[in-house]
């Protein structure tokens, strides 16, 4: 499987305080976001190919994925 190097979602750290602030609407300064924002896989993750969203039928054996 392929994954894209250059393409990774944003993983919040678990830290409910934190998630509530990228959630808060009336916070306009995101200079605290900004880490957040590189590339970076905080946990160990597992990636299987999908036929497609609303079936979710795997088509490939899973794949893991180190952190950083």
């Amino acid at each position: 499987m392929h994954i894209h190097t250059k393409a990774s979602p944003l993983l919040l750290p678990i830290d409910l305080t934190l998630v509530n602030r990228w959630l808060d609407e009336s916070i306009t300064d995101t200079i605290e976001f900004e880490p957040l924002l590189q590339p970076h896989i905080p946990y160990d993750l597992i990636a299987q190919q999908i036929n497609k969203p609303s079936t979710y039928q795997p088509v490939s054996d899973p794949t893991s994925i180190k952190h950083d």
